[in-house]
């Protein structure tokens, strides 16, 4: 059902709760199998970042999550990446960022 070119679900904010769930259950599932799960706190962001493909204005460098100690599981497990990743997370009420 649409209503003037947006989804119901995106009109009411369930789309958001029900993305927010998928992603949720997704980290859920993935921690599963780490032996060497870990738990980190997502900060909170006092300004949104700025969505541009590019992570480097102040809100992703200064207020951010920075992850950069991912391990590769083939073809060695939890053997060093063959190519450095980086990613960032944080949140503010009613937004989740990550890049």
């Amino acid at each position: 059902m649409k209503f003037l070119g947006r989804t119901a679900l995106s009109r009411t904010g369930r789309g958001q709760k029900l993305w927010a769930g998928f992603l949720y259950l997704c980290l859920v599932f993935l921690s599963a199998f780490s032996a060497d799960a870990r738990s980190v706190e997502i900060p909170k962001l006092t300004e949104a970042p700025t969505i541009d493909g590019a992570l480097d204005g102040p809100a992703w460098r200064a207020e951010a999550l920075r992850i950069d100690d991912f391990l590769q599981t083939f073809p060695r497990e939890k053997g060093e990446p063959s190519e450095k990743t980086v990613a960032y997370i944080g949140w503010m009420p009613f937004s989740f960022f990550y890049g």
